[in-house]
């Protein structure tokens, strides 16, 4: 493998240390799908469930994984806790905006891999379930985009189902 010139070294450089000692300054796209396609991106994967044992799933529909049910998630950025990432995926993603006691430990730890992209083509995804109240459930903006799932269902992304498929049927039998 051929080694970097200096003139390339140089500008990988440049870039870190502009983001060097912070954890304020956002990647953006480009250099996020980047660095994802030479490191796999560490994410969370929020699994609320509420007192009926139904699960919240949330709408996208986006180029690498296309239109299909999900469970709410997001990568972990440079220098953030895993507490405040599943606290931003909570907020952002479940519209849960109520201050909850963060699990320590993943239900559980998976990795997958895109055998057709190097782009967000390797992960390893921590699953973590937290249990909701009712009267929480009343305050969540559920809607189109955000619902309640008492089994999985057909439009479920493939990715999700090959990572928890398994263990919602374990745990939640549907």
């Amino acid at each position: 493998m051929a080694l970097l010139n200096e003139y390339d070294e140089l500008a990988l450089r440049k870039i870190s240390s502009f983001f060097e000692g912070t954890q304020e300054k956002n990647l953006g796209t480009e250099l996020f799908e980047f660095c994802s396609s030479l490191v796999p991106s560490v994410n969370v994967d929020v699994l609320l469930v509420n007192s009926l044992g139904e699960f919240l799933l949330t709408w996208r529909d986006d180029r690498y994984y296309g239109p299909g049910w999900h469970i709410p998630g997001g990568v972990i950025r440079h220098k953030e806790t895993i507490a405040n990432r599943i606290r931003a995926v909570m907020q952002l993603e479940c519209g849960f905006n109520e201050r909850i006691c963060t699990p320590i430990q993943p239900d559980l730890v998976q990795e997958i891999f895109s055998e057709d992209r190097c782009v967000r083509g390797h992960f390893v995804s921590l699953l973590y379930t937290i249990r909701i109240r009712e009267e929480t459930v009343l305050n969540l903006k559920l809607g189109d985009e955000r619902k309640f799932f008492s089994k999985i269902p057909d439009n479920f992304i493939v990715q999700h189902q090959k990572l928890y498929k398994s263990y919602i049927y374990e745990n939640f039998g549907s």
